[in-house]
């Protein structure tokens, strides 16, 4: 018994065939667009950890995916046009002596309308919208389809690859590796799209700059150290103290830079006075500090503080001199930005009014020790 092109039970096949394909539409819009970590923030149920091994084996159920979109606009393609040209004739919507002639480019137009519409665009925008929800919305019926069509698949991978191979192309790219360049670039796309906060990319963008980074870019120049040398009391050291204001003082052998003991803390000074031992040298209250070079990265200065439980460092050159010091203020502004504290120099009183010049331009003198951003 031959079943009509429009029968009933032909239109429920033509559904089904396309919410087939609707599903591996949606099946590979949702595994490219979905990320591992949106995975791993999640419970692990039985759905999720599907999902991960969906990801982890991508090619595999992305050709699944274009296997099942192929096979349906097939079948479709079959039946559908039959269908369309039968319910034509059928229905009598084109004039007889058009029908047998149109009826034909009109069923292609209308399937073609559907298949686009119903199995392609409106999936593929809820799979981009949504792909976490999707994809473990649809994991059950892909594992189903992804066993059946195995052998399929697995014939089609080994035939891509070895073209690929031959066209003198990597078969199998690594496709979630991203520079440096490239995170930050979809750092900022993200930012404008309001996934991501405007803080939260500048903070990347300065931990990109800082892991950059060397001790000598950051450091505080030897000319601008203020230091104690190891025969002074702490009497003398508090004097200053009070004049220069900083919280830690290098201490030096002869008033020389290049030979740093250690340093003190302005705590330390304060409460030796307040216990009556301001005639004590300041080698007493003397806390070790240890020595970086001027070529070594800002990470390996910070691991290293914290390694030796210090706030400040001594940057050394190629001949063993002392080129500066790193505090942790001073990593953490390459984070953070410029931290001001209450004693620290304002931008305008180091920029001071000069003479005119015979041009009647104002000259300014500026102090070296000012930043090239301020």
């Amino acid at each position: 018994m031959s079943i009509s092109p429009t029968s009933p039970i032909v239109l429920l096949i033509i559904i089904f065939i396309l919410l087939l394909a609707a599903l591996f539409t949606l099946l590979e819009y949702s595994l490219v667009k979905t990320r591992p970590s949106e995975l791993k923030t999640r419970k692990q149920t039985g759905a999720v950890k599907r999902a991960e091994y969906m990801l982890d084996h991508l090619s595999e159920y992305l050709s699944t995916a274009q296997v099942g979109v192929t096979i349906t606009s097939l079948i479709l393609g079959w039946i559908g046009e039959d269908y369309a040209v039968g319910m034509l004739m059928k229905l009598h919507l084109l004039p007889h002596n058009l029908a047998a002639e149109f009826s034909s480019i009109i069923g292609i137009l209308i399937f073609t309308f559907l298949h686009a519409v119903f199995t392609d665009l409106v999936p593929k925008n809820m799979a981009i919208d949504q792909p976490v929800r999707i994809l473990l919305a649809i994991v059950r019926p892909v594992h189903f389809f992804h066993i059946i069509f195995f052998p399929l698949v697995w014939i089609f991978n080994i035939t891509a690859a070895s073209l690929t191979k031959l066209l003198g192309f990597n078969p199998h790219p690594d496709e979630d590796i991203y520079s440096q360049s490239e995170i930050i670039s979809l750092s900022q796309e993200s930012e404008k799209a309001g996934a991501l906060d405007k803080e939260d990319v500048v903070f990347m963008e300065r931990a990109f700059e800082m892991n950059d980074k060397v001790a000598s870019e950051i450091m505080v120049d030897r000319t601008q150290l203020s230091v104690i040398d190891s025969k002074a009391t702490i009497e003398e050291a508090s004097k200053q103290y009070f004049k220069r204001k900083f919280t830690r003082y290098p201490v030096v052998r002869n008033n020389d830079k290049d030979h740093i003991l250690g340093y003190v803390f302005n705590y330390d000074i304060m409460n030796a006075l307040r216990n009556g031992d301001g005639k004590m040298q300041v080698t007493e209250i003397m806390r070790s500090i240890p020595m970086v070079y001027e070529s070594q990265s800002l990470t390996d200065v910070m691991n290293e503080m914290v390694k030796e439980h210090v706030p400040i460092v001594v940057v050394q050159d190629e001949y063993g001199g002392t080129s500066g010091i790193i505090t942790d203020k001073d990593i953490y502004e390459e984070l953070f930005g410029t931290i001001h504290e209450e004693i620290d120099h304002d931008s305008d009183e180091m920029i001071e009014k000069d003479k005119v010049d015979e041009k009647g331009h104002q000259v300014y003198t500026v102090s070296g020790k000012m930043n090239l951003d301020d």
